[in-house]
């Protein structure tokens, strides 16, 4: 279990690890700089475990520093189990330590910090100063663990400080007897250090613990939505399906170890330590399996044998009620399913396997992870690098394997598409040699068949363009639902908005992209692009915006997204493919608005009855790696009107080479701006039918209209 709290929480041992001294007498004497214990020091503090005397029972007499305790027993506060002194404790008692502060810390505030398992409330000089918990006999028992929280304490100007706290643990010691395999300690320990140095370590390894999670979680969960996704639109790969499975247990094992460091019910404790135990042998197994998937097309039976060895690891650990059995049989699984995996990437490199480098250098990122957490386990030393190479490590295990399962998986896919484009010019050739050769027998039979062979030729050809049309329009048809998967399924509903959206593609692949998403504060997050060209290539322009859009629309202002997206479009390379942008966010009437060369945003004023042009004018996104992108603040009254396009209903041309240009695209804005924005929309639609005579496109068109109620 050891190993398991480590890999979930190893960030959060440096918060909770302590330094322990000896000490010989009962006494402590402290000063304003250091902590000294017969004349060793330590600027940050130390632990108190031992030294205390103790006895059962309960009376607030003995929080008096008049109460004489020379007839107490001594006990460290931190026993185990089985070194509870079974004829004098009796679950719930007293325990009592004297101070002797130097002059220099008289009536100064010092920090106190306790870890424990029980509840407990906590006296200085007979006052009490906190309680966590309720101490109690085990019916009425509330334990609380306040994992070494700071909390300030007055010394005054005495010379001799008596701390006597009230602890109890029958409930947590009931929980140890039934479940002997989490055999943590049911004692407490008790640290004291300066005061604001206490809390700005606590706060900045809170923070730096929450950041890792969160967006370790985040990011793995974006991936295994993106290529479960995929899964769902094309079944049959099933090692989409395997991956996405793999994302999501380690994107539960982190939010697990999140959850974790704030649970203070022991109990509860118990529970998530037995979830993550299962979930990380399950994480071995699911990486197994679809190293299988991708380098055999099949489960080979050496993955039986890992789930045999899973089950029985699980059962054996519960019956057994034992962390060394338990332990014992998880290490195996562990160390298996690495050799295992190590030896098919090793295997698919030697046979120069497509993309076997790319999942070794995951697997043996995530491999030197594991084995980083084994030598901490069994050194016992939570602090053998340094916190930034601590980020370094985490961050890079972590990402490691499932970053190399996505960039493997992409790749699979874009060489299927080259593949097939290779496909499409042999079968262009072939079918253009086929029909040069019947040509050739046409003519010399031409005098003695020429009505026949004319029949004939022309029933051929008409027969091999049917289906190659029909293939060509099936792949198209595929692409096309793959691109219309990105967008939002659904449109937001929010009480002072109506909002609308249409979206027409001058081919069965398009380059324009829009979408939403609502933050926990209800704030409404809009953006609509156009990717230059058409086809595959703007395709892929759309998926590369939908990935970012997806994993970062949270926790980014304006102006930090377009910065990202911007140097994300950048590095990968697309050439002259670039991404026209616009997005905005509202919250009730106030809307952030930012554009990277899209069209200018027209607002209706209700009041005033007029349109409002919203240029910023900026390079498109992929253009520039540090372009200095724009963002400006509006306010809106029920009735105003909102209207986003691409370029491709004002730039539309009619069969007489005219264009319908931007300020017609105001008056026609201007004459429907008081209608739903169902009817504006509807309205356009006809304006770009009419003006086309018929239902052709040269280029994308799409619009989202927002009224304010």
């Amino acid at each position: 279990m050891r190993t398991i709290k480590l890999l979930c929480l190893l960030c959060y041992s440096f918060l909770t690890s302590i330094s322990l001294f000896s000490q010989q007498n009962a006494a402590l004497k402290l000063t304003s700089k250091d902590i000294e214990i017969n004349g060793d020091s330590s600027k940050n503090g130390f632990t108190i475990s031992g030294f205390w005397k103790y006895k059962s029972g309960d009376s607030l007499q003995w929080t008096s520093p008049a109460y004489s305790d020379e007839s107490w027993d001594s006990l460290k506060s931190e026993f185990n189990v089985d070194s509870i002194p079974q004829n004098t404790w009796t679950g719930i008692g007293w325990f009592r330590l004297k101070i002797l502060p130097n002059s220099s810390l008289k009536n100064q505030t010092v920090a106190f910090a306790l870890l424990q398992s029980g509840a407990s409330e906590i006296y200085v000089n007979g006052k009490l100063v906190k309680k966590f918990g309720t101490v109690s006999s085990i019916n009425n028992e509330v334990t609380y663990n306040p994992r070494r929280m700071p909390f300030g304490v007055y010394f005054g100007n005495k010379d001799t400080i008596l701390i006597a706290i009230k602890y109890s643990h029958s409930k947590y010691l009931s929980y140890l007897k039934q479940y002997g395999l989490y055999n943590d300690n049911p004692g407490f320990s008790l640290r004291i250090s300066e005061l604001d140095k206490a809390i700005t370590t606590f706060n900045k390894y809170d923070i730096i613990n929450t950041i890792i999670q969160v967006s370790l979680s985040g990011i793995i969960l974006a991936l295994g939505l993106i290529h479960f996704l995929i899964y769902f639109f094309h079944k049959k790969d099933k090692a989409n399906l395997h991956y996405s499975l793999f994302a999501f247990s380690i994107m539960l094992m982190l939010a697990e170890g999140l959850i974790f460091r704030f649970i203070t019910q022991h109990s509860s404790n118990i529970i998530f330590s037995v979830v993550n135990t299962v979930n990380i042998l399950v994480i071995f197994l699911l990486l197994i399996r679809f190293l299988y998937i991708i380098h055999y097309g099949k489960v080979l039976r050496f993955f039986w044998l890992l789930v045999i060895l899973s089950i029985g690891n699980i059962i054996s650990g519960f019956f057994q009620k034992s962390e060394v059995v338990f332990f014992a049989f998880m290490v195996p699984v562990v160390v298996l399913s690495l050799v295992e995996g190590m030896r098919i990437v090793i295997l698919g490199i030697r046979r120069k396997r497509t993309g076997a480098w790319i999942i070794g250098t995951g697997f043996s990122g995530f491999f030197l992870l594991v084995a980083f957490v084994l030598i901490i386990n069994f050194t016992g030393n939570a602090k053998l690098v340094s916190i930034e190479w601590l980020l370094v490590i985490l961050y890079s295990g972590f990402l490691s394997i499932p970053l190399s399962m996505s960039i493997y998986l992409a790749r699979s896919f874009a060489l299927t598409n080259k593949n097939l484009e290779i496909k499409l010019v042999e079968v262009k050739q072939l079918s253009d040699q086929a029909i040069e050769h019947e040509r050739k027998e046409a003519e010399i039979n031409l005098l003695r068949e020429k009505e026949q062979l004319k029949l004939k030729e022309s029933e051929i050809r008409a027969e091999a363009l049917e289906k190659e049309n029909e293939r060509k329009a099936k792949e198209l048809e595929q692409a096309r639902q793959i691109q219309l998967s990105m967008l939002p399924s659904k449109i937001p509903q929010l009480p002072n908005l109506d909002i609308a959206v249409y979206m027409k593609t001058a081919t069965e692949v398009g380059g324009d992209y829009y979408d939403f998403y609502i933050d926990n504060l209800r704030k409404l997050t809009i953006v609509i692009g156009d990717a230059t060209g058409h086809g595959v290539k703007a395709g892929i322009m759309v998926t590369a915006i939908k990935s970012l859009f997806s994993a970062y629309a949270d926790e980014l202002n304006l102006l930090d997204m377009f910065t990202r997206f911007n140097r994300g479009i950048k590095e990968m390379n697309l050439g002259a493919l670039y991404m026209c942008f616009s997005a905005l966010k509202i919250k009730d009437y106030e809307m952030e608005y930012s554009n990277a060369g899209m069209p200018p945003m027209l607002i209706y004023r209700k009041d005033k009855k007029e349109v409002e042009t919203i240029s910023l004018k900026a390079m498109p996104l992929g253009a520039f790696a540090d372009f200095p992108y724009k963002e400006t603040v509006l306010s809106f009254s029920p009735g105003d009107t909102v209207l986003l396009l691409s370029d491709g209903f004002p730039e539309l041309f009619s069969k007489k080479m005219e264009m319908i240009d931007y300020p017609q695209v105001e008056k026609y804005f201007i004459n429907v701006a008081e209608r739903s924005p169902e009817e504006i929309i509807k309205y356009l639609v006809q304006v770009v039918r009419d003006w086309r005579e018929d239902d052709s496109l040269e280029d994308d068109v799409t619009f989202v209209v927002l009224k304010f109620k």
